[in-house]
């Protein structure tokens, strides 16, 4: 993923697993992208 988020796959993926609030599903993918780019720059 490289620290990005494919935006290209984010309706994909709500209609694959069937995202009712796609608003909290956003602030979750930032989540995870600013833990990922933490982990990278400690190592």
């Amino acid at each position: 993923m490289g620290g990005q988020i494919d935006w290209s796959a984010v309706p994909l993926l709500v209609e694959m697993w069937g995202v009712r609030d796609v608003e909290i599903f956003m602030e979750a993918l930032f989540a995870v992208r600013d833990v990922m780019s933490e982990k990278s720059d400690v190592e």
